[in-house]
């Protein structure tokens, strides 16, 4: 039923959508009918912060966690994501595990680039869905429910 779906995600956690053959620990970004292969980036970290709470200043949150490099360019992405640079001697899981600890944060999670050619991506906590033509609204409804995802938005 699904005919597009572009997304990064973790394969294991995506076979219930989407079962393929090759779901296990690897990590993929999936546009129509192609696989490719993505890791996580060495120098880059998404944070999400928790909306109920007062978000840090730049300068406040860089003073309050090391792991982040203040020199680096800094980008919001939307919904609540920022993406920092890491200083060198951190690797993701441990940077990940500081930034969490703030209670201003909500998630950390990983920047992905493709090893062919250093493609960027970050993880939202938004997929982007294309049915068939002749799927029902309820129908579509349906299908995203029984995989634990709502509706939020139609590009038609």
């Amino acid at each position: 039923m699904l005919t597009r779906f572009a997304v990064v995600v973790i394969a294991a956690c995506l076979s219930a959508a989407a079962p393929m053959a090759l779901c296990h620990a690897q990590e993929y970004y999936y546009d129509l009918d192609t696989t490719y292969e993505v890791v996580p980036a060495s120098s880059r970290i998404a944070v999400q912060f928790d909306t109920t709470r007062a978000v840090p200043t730049e300068s406040e949150f860089f003073t309050a966690h090391t792991c982040l490099n203040p020199a680096g360019p800094v980008t919001y992405l939307h919904r609540g994501f920022w993406v920092y640079g890491l200083n060198p001697q951190y690797g993701y899981e441990v940077a990940a595990a500081e930034v969490q600890s703030d209670p201003a944060v909500h998630r950390a999670v990983p920047v992905y680039v493709t090893p062919a050619d250093m493609a960027e991506f970050k993880v939202s906590d938004l997929v982007d869905v294309q049915f068939d033509v002749g799927l029902s609204r309820e129908e579509a409804l349906a299908l995203l429910a029984s995989h634990g995802l709502r509706f939020v938005d139609s590009s038609t």
